[in-house]
């Protein structure tokens, strides 16, 4: 069978067998959304080489096997946003290395271990907004040379207030950070040492995101110039790296 989209929503499908596409090797797009899966055989997509988007979003998905992902090398586009996953495998990743969107969001998903990026480096699109995080390690970041966005909006205020700058330096295409009902407010007394030293690195880290990007969206500097507000005004040499860039002399005429 040479059919490269197969799409099934909105019907009462409850799982997927392991043999259920083993005839149609041909698929490029799957969309499995809005139906009742909440069980996938480990071996349901091993047949697909050629897939390049994958969406099951809004299933009652209770868990993934860490191979389940295994050899869909050219997949693309990953939702498995609005499901009952908990958590994610260090290695579920490991096999999409062509991976440029990834839709997690609204999900009920715990820990994001450190390593899950580490084959994703092509990932531009990162969505976790409105899941109850209890840990990540936000230096699983560091790896994501091609990231654009990142939407961590609506996550528990406590994951926040570790959030480290450092981790996003070598994010060089970065454009926007998403934070929406978030108490940013705590993350600069939470982070930031009384020391001039511990000042500077901080602020300085911050700047390097601004600079590395050639900012084309207003986002991230809504991010830094909302976070930093009650700092920008009092560190002189801050608000003139800030000027230098044309978004950033806009925005502080208006805040500062």
């Amino acid at each position: 069978c040479y059919l490269n989209t197969f799409q099934v929503t909105r019907t009462h499908l409850y799982f997927i067998d392991a043999r259920l596409f083993t005839f149609m090797p041909y698929i490029v797009e799957l969309w499995l959304e809005e139906n009742h899966i909440s069980y996938i055989d480990q071996e349901s997509f091993r047949n697909l080489s050629r897939l390049k988007c994958l969406k099951l979003s809004h299933n009652p998905i209770e868990s993934l096997d860490k191979t389940i992902f295994d050899r869909l090398t050219k997949l693309e586009i990953l939702q498995i946003s609005n499901t009952k996953i908990s958590d994610i495998s260090a290695r579920a990743f490991k096999d999409l290395g062509m991976l440029h969107y990834l839709d997690m969001s609204y999900s009920i998903i715990e820990d994001i271990p450190y390593d899950v990026f580490t084959y994703t480096h092509l990932l531009q699109h990162i969505n976790m907004s409105s899941s109850p995080l209890s840990h990540i390690d936000f230096s699983s970041f560091s790896n994501l040379t091609s990231l654009r966005l990142l939407d961590v909006s609506n996550i528990p205020a406590q994951l926040l207030k570790h959030f480290n700058t450092n981790a996003l330096n070598h994010a060089s295409n970065l454009l926007q950070i998403h934070v929406q009902h978030s108490e940013l407010c705590c993350i600069l007394q939470d982070t930031i040492c009384h020391s001039q030293t511990a000042e500077y690195n901080l602020l300085s880290s911050c700047y390097r995101i601004i600079a590395n990007n050639s900012i084309k969206s207003i986002a991230v500097l809504l991010f830094v110039i909302i976070l930093f507000s009650n700092y920008l005004a009092a560190n002189v040499w801050f608000k003139k790296r800030l000027e230098e860039n044309l978004w950033c002399r806009c925005i502080l005429a208006c805040n500062l």
